[in-house]
């Protein structure tokens, strides 16, 4: 499934450039004003979690429908569900290093890195994947979700 987002990220693409600030740290591939409405919101999808919780970020970033989370066992779809069933409690923060955007300004896909710290256990870090539609109203909303942890070290 990573191979068919990313895949589909790439057929996005339209060219790298960097983007400018506030997102010179973020890769950008596509139209830059497409780019730096997704980067804002991830941004934004990043800072409702550490402000609000996992829970909350999620249930109000995704699709309440069509969205899907891959992250451990079977997908989870649906806004709510996936907010009430992403990781547990604890701090979830990430922020994006790369931006595909599509040419239609409609879709788009990020991938960045995510740092969990849980209630109980280990922090740890990890790598993301979220794809992006704009809705009826034009608000960005994730549809797809993925999230991989990396391996402990050894």
């Amino acid at each position: 499934m990573r191979v068919l987002i990313l895949s589909a990220a790439l057929a996005l693409s339209a060219g790298v450039v960097r983007a400018q600030a506030p997102s010179a740290d973020v890769i950008v591939h596509g139209p830059a004003k497409v780019a730096e409405s997704l980067i804002a919101t991830e941004r934004a999808f990043a800072a409702r979690s550490r402000e609000a919780g996992a829970v909350t970020a999620f249930t109000e970033f995704c699709d309440p429908t069509d969205s899907r989370a891959f992250n451990t066992g079977e997908p989870v779809k649906g806004a709510a569900a996936i907010g009430q069933g992403h990781m547990g409690e604890g701090m979830l923060d990430w922020y994006p290093r790369e931006v595909f955007a599509a040419k239609a300004g409609d879709m788009g896909v990020v991938w960045g890195v995510f740092h969990y710290v849980p209630l109980k256990g280990a922090a740890f870090n990890g790598q993301y994947v979220t794809a992006w539609r704009k809705d009826a109203k034009g608000a960005w909303k994730a549809i797809i979700d993925i999230g991989t942890p990396e391996a402990p070290a050894p």
